[in-house]
């Protein structure tokens, strides 16, 4: 993720990533891409409880997790609140 994502020249209107990936958790992918842009907005999905998530990733304004499983309607929901 983190490759195409630099291969694009970071012209992305939305991330969306697991929290568990093979290679790269999406915590870490986060991580990364932050340090290259801040203001992309991303939808991190878990199976697992929000406050497991690392604090920077919580406190993110960019950044909104969405509990799996979920509907169809919940990650329009979570999209609007970041405005893209």
């Amino acid at each position: 993720g983190l490759q195409r994502f630099e291969e694009a020249n970071h012209d992305w209107a939305l991330l969306i990533v697991d929290r568990t990936m093979p290679k790269m958790s999406g915590e870490q992918l986060i991580t990364e891409i932050r340090k290259q842009s801040i203001d992309v907005p991303i939808v991190i999905f878990s199976g697992y409880c929000d406050s497991d998530l690392g604090d920077a990733i919580l406190r993110d304004s960019m950044t909104r997790t969405l509990n799996k499983p979920f509907q169809q309607h919940d990650l329009e929901a979570c999209i609007q609140t970041l405005s893209v």
